[in-house]
């Protein structure tokens, strides 16, 4: 499971039409371990979904050389949705530099077409080699 860093939250933005109990959007969660290796997720958050189709996330690095990373949206057959860059899934954007060890970044990355969100299941990220 997901841990943040302390003091910091996951906030949710409209981005499906599903809802949970709360009457907030109801969107699987990230699954960002393997990043914890390199990165502290200090707080994340998917856009509206309607203008602007990306999930945000804010990370503090652990060290001065990050690998690349993909995000995989995926259907609860395990089959990607919306290969986006690769076919590894969807490259994830780190800025023109990434963040050398103890500084803070924003980090994004394209979400799938907003007609196959209600189709996504589970989000993973994984290293590229």
């Amino acid at each position: 499971s997901l841990s943040l860093a302390p003091g910091y939250t996951f906030s949710y933005m409209s981005i499906l039409p599903r809802t949970n109990q709360q009457g907030g959007p109801s969107y699987p969660k990230p699954d960002f371990s393997e990043m914890a290796p390199y990165l502290d997720i200090l707080k994340y958050e998917n856009a509206d979904n309607v203008t602007d189709h990306n999930l945000y996330f804010w990370v503090r690095s652990k060290s001065n050389n990050l690998p690349s990373f993909c995000m995989q949206f995926l259907d609860r057959n395990g089959r990607m949705i919306d290969a986006y860059d690769t076919s590894c899934g969807t490259g994830i954007h780190m800025g023109y530099t990434a963040p050398q060890a103890g500084q803070k970044a924003k980090f994004d990355v394209r979400m799938p077409d907003p007609r196959n969100m209600p189709s996504v299941a589970s989000v993973r990220v994984f290293r590229m080699k």
